[in-house]
């Protein structure tokens, strides 16, 4: 029996991968289906494949580095059941949503015993399934906002407070990923005329008004530091050469860097010394969210994992 209707949604152009906020997978027997789920996702920003295989699922699982993994479920057959066998076993850092039958209880059971974050059930809508997969992946990004608002930090204690709590997270990533950086240097001139020019060229660019994702001024602090970053390949390994950035911004979910020319890669890792804490420094991983020209400098916006 054919999965319940989709309800549709207007035909439109999936955004580019720059303009991307996320990146999905979805997996549904039925092509037409996966279509129509993805012409809803990427209404709100994703970059979706969408496969019909279980053979071509496993595949993009397994070479491509994915945000959200969506599987189609309500058939519940064998060949589904595999895929999400594959999709727990690769999923890495990604989120994983499955579309269930109404009833199908005792499913529901077994793949939050397995791990999934968050699960539908039919009738289900194209569009709303995008809303709950941006909230599935943006929920982080709202706690720490929320737990700045709830600690009313002082804006001068704003930075201290973030470098702090990136601190406390970054023994896991060192024992993770080692120790890949060199001390790459940057002469304090040349920092401050990058992220100056950068400063100006947005500014320029924006009519001397900050973007919607910069007015939350409550749980970012501007700053001019630099860091060592270094490619990771899809299973958190170093697989390049290390290279200096200048961040521009921080908070406790992201920053934002500039650099001199585009980089190559999904997956970072960073450090940098800390500006308030003696001694110590800051290790995160992160993922390129976009990278773009601005003035003569390139502005990377990366997300903390």
């Amino acid at each position: 029996m054919p999965p319940s209707s989709t309800v549709g949604v207007e035909a439109s152009q999936p955004p580019s991968d720059e303009a991307a906020t996320y990146r999905a997978l979805v997996y549904a027997s039925d092509s037409l289906q996966g279509k129509l789920i993805c012409r809803g996702m990427e209404r709100l920003g994703f970059r979706c494949d969408s496969v019909c295989r279980p053979t071509g699922a496993r595949a993009r699982l397994q070479g491509g580095c994915y945000d959200l993994i969506l599987i189609d479920l309500r058939d519940a057959r064998a060949e589904q059941v595999s895929v999400a066998g594959d999709a727990f076993a690769y999923r890495r850092r990604a989120k994983i949503m499955a579309i269930v039958s109404a009833g199908a209880g005792e499913m529901v059971k077994s793949l939050l015993a397995y791990g999934v974050d968050e699960i539908v059930t039919d009738p289900i809508d194209a569009e709303s399934i995008g809303v709950k997969a941006s909230s599935l992946l943006e929920i982080e990004s709202w706690r720490q906002e929320a737990i700045l608002r709830q600690r009313d930090v002082p804006l001068g204690k704003l930075l201290e407070t973030i470098e702090q709590s990136l601190i406390e997270r970054s023994a896991a990533v060192l024992r993770r990923i080692g120790d890949p950086f060199d001390s790459l240097g940057m002469p304090s001139s040349f920092r401050e005329a990058i992220a100056n020019g950068a400063a100006r060229a947005r500014q320029e660019r924006s009519g001397g008004e900050e973007g919607g994702a910069n007015r939350r001024r409550s749980a970012r602090e501007s700053v001019c530091l630099t860091a060592s970053a270094i490619p990771l390949d899809e299973f958190g390994k170093a697989c390049g050469d290390p290279f200096a950035v200048v961040v521009g911004d921080l908070s406790l979910t992201g920053a934002r860097l500039a650099h001199t020319r585009p980089v190559s890669g999904h997956w970072h890792a960073m450090q940098w010394r800390c500006a308030t804490v003696a001694e110590r420094t800051v290790t995160v991983e992160a993922e390129v969210v976009r990278c773009e020209t601005i003035g003569r400098f390139y502005e990377i916006g990366v997300r903390f994992l």
